[in-house]
Order: C-alpha cells, then structure tokens, then sequence
C-alpha cells in the first residue's frame, strides 16, 4: 500500500508550521521541484555566493526527499532548518513566525545562490519617458534581468506596472518594478446567525 509520490508530511521542531507550510508549497511547484529532482540546479550554482549554495543544497535535498521516500513516515527539516538559521538568524529559535516573510528571505536566499549572474552591471540612469509603456516595461525587465536572473526569477518574479498623472498639468510618469510577491486583500465573508436573519 504505497503511498502517492510527494505525499509525505514535514515533522514540526516546535512552531515551524510557517515553515513547513511554505516547504510543502514549494516543493509542489511543479518547475521548481524538477529543478531540484533533476540536480538542473547545480549547474547554476554561484560559487561567488558567502552561503556556498548550503540553502539551495539543503533545500534540494529536502525536496528530493519528499518525493523519493518510500516511506509515509513525516520528514524532518531540521538540516534545512539550520541552514536556512544561519542565512536569516531571525528565524532562530522556536518563535511562531510569518510565513511570507520566511517565504521571502528563502527565495532571496535561493535565488542569490543560483543567480546566473556572476558580474552585475551597473544601474542604467537612461530616461525612459520617451519610450511607449509596453517599450519602457521591456527594457526596464531586461536591466533587471542583467542584475538578476535565476530559477527562482524565472518563476517566481513579475512586473508591476505603476502611473501617476499630475492633475494640474496631465502629465503622466509610468514606472516598472519586479515584484516576489504580491500582498492581496481577503474579502471578509458575512456570516450570520440565525438571530441576524430574524
């Protein structure tokens, strides 16, 4: 009775259901968890990164782990746990935390140790305001992609499209800026009992 491939829980170490909540997810976006099945991402390893690729390593292990085990005994995080501590100390101990924030500083740190970018560019001061949005939007993602371009970029970075016009005189500024994640409301649902219906 073999359980279905990937089907395998993350044992808590004592409030690291932030954690293993954004682990599961991850490992679940499909793109990514092949990168990580197929070893793709050692061959864009950063050898320049201070974190030696430990983060990305142990992030693959564990992703290789969760959809290789034969077992449906829950796994243990804590050597990705640690890495990740020592990447981002404020993660340090066992306080409950925010997952998107944990989110964030993991990409980060992905991204920065398989950036295929080894030699950064200097940031371009051209003046864009000549250019249509659509022509502006595309140069403004390849400056940023010269800088950062990694797995991580490709599937989790976008663009957000930002314009102010000035009422007084019309004119109108437009501005592109890469995003990781974008922080959306949730409606409040009604709930009503019987005595609000009444």
């Amino acid at each position: 009775n073999k359980n279905p491939q990937g089907l395998v829980g993350l044992r808590n170490l004592g409030n690291t259901c932030f954690m293993n909540s954004i682990l599961q997810c991850l490992s679940n976006t499909s793109e990514l968890r092949d990168y990580c099945l197929r070893n793709v991402h050692r061959s864009d390893l950063n050898n320049n990164c201070t974190t030696n690729a430990a983060l990305m390593e142990e992030f693959a292990k564990l992703t290789q782990t969760l959809w290789t085990s034969v077992s449906s005994e829950a796994v243990s995080p804590s050597d990705f746990r640690s890495q990740i501590q020592r990447y981002a100390p404020k993660f340090v101990g066992c306080n409950q935390q925010d997952a998107q924030e944990f989110l964030r500083f993991l990409l980060d740190g992905l991204h920065n140790e398989v950036n295929r970018v080894t030699v950064r560019s200097n940031v371009s001061d051209e003046d864009f305001d000549h250019l249509s949005d659509d022509e502006k939007g595309k140069r403004m993602w390849n400056m940023y992609l010269e800088r950062e371009d990694s797995k991580v970029v490709d599937l989790f970075v976008g663009q957000l499209k930002s314009s102010v016009t000035c009422s007084f005189c019309g004119f109108r500024s437009t501005v592109f800026d890469p995003f990781w994640d974008l922080s959306i409301p949730v409606a409040q649902v009604n709930t009503h009992t019987g005595k609000d219906i009444v």
